[in-house]
């Protein structure tokens, strides 16, 4: 058993050493065939690149015609996807921009009619508010105008009664003086007869007592003596009636209408 191991650790080695003296003589005939053919190889491939970039010039490299017309049809094909979502996005926005008008158009008319409506309801209650007014106030007129009118009325009655009261006053004073005067030429001529009877008589008349005949004069003196306008004329004590034309009196019109009468009047305006 030992010996057999022994063995085929020595046939191992042998064989180890055999592969790689075989992979060194071909790395060592590759060396040199490369060296010698070196030249060889480069100029070659010189020669096939001088080739490629002389078709390339001419045109007649069919690889880079083949690359060159796929490469054009990827570049229009991208072109006319280019175009075409241009087209597309300017049809949409020209599509939503329609929308967006006809929709703001649509508001609009809707805005303008609520406007409209929202305006003749307003003019409509400002038309019945003035008509409610003009109601009332032409009730105010004639109501102001019936009291002017009683006014005017009281008045012309009072300058009337006070015209007509100076007038009678005046009167009254002038048929005063009339009198006055009359009864002045009465006494004076009365008088002058006295003193003339008297003289004649002399000392009979003065020697007949303290009485005096009566006689006419005598009574008309007396009259004269027991008139009490004429004295009061005479003696400044009669009172002249005061005069109503000028009075401190104000005319005191009739009460106003209330807050809650006039609010009762146009609630039943409003009802009918």
């Amino acid at each position: 058993m030992i010996n057999n191991s022994t063995n085929n650790s020595t046939n191992n080695p042998n064989k180890k050493d055999k592969r790689r003296a075989t992979i060194l003589s071909k790395l060592y005939k590759l060396e040199e065939s490369f060296c010698v053919d070196r030249d060889y190889y480069y100029r070659g491939m010189l020669q096939t690149l001088q080739q490629k970039l002389m078709t390339a010039h001419a045109g007649t490299n069919e690889e880079l015609k083949e690359k060159y017309l796929d490469l054009e049809e990827e570049r229009d094909y991208e072109l006319v996807r280019l175009r075409l979502w241009e087209e597309y996005q300017a049809d949409r926005a020209e599509k939503e921009f329609q929308e967006a008008v006809e929709k703001a158009n649509k508001e609009h008319d809707e805005m303008v009619k609520v406007v409209k409506e929202r305006l003749y309801a307003s003019l409509e209650k400002q038309i019945k508010q003035l008509k409610e007014d003009k109601v009332l106030l032409d009730m105010a007129n004639s109501h102001s105008y019936n009291m002017d009118t009683t006014i005017d009325l009281h008045k012309n009655t009072r300058s009337q009664q006070s015209l007509k009261e100076s007038s009678i006053s005046t009167m009254g004073y002038g048929s005063d003086r009339t009198r006055v005067h009359r009864r002045r030429h009465d006494y004076t001529s009365q008088a002058e007869d006295t003193n003339a009877s008297a003289n004649e008589s002399g000392n009979t008349s003065a020697a007949g007592g303290g009485r005096r005949k009566k006689t006419r004069y005598s009574s008309a003196e007396e009259s004269w003596l027991s008139d009490g306008d004429l004295s009061s004329l005479l003696f400044g004590d009669r009172k002249d009636k005061p005069s109503t034309r000028h009075s401190n009196k104000s005319y005191q019109p009739p009460n106003s209408l209330k807050n809650e009468e006039i609010s009762e009047d146009l609630n039943f305006l409003r009802g009918l």
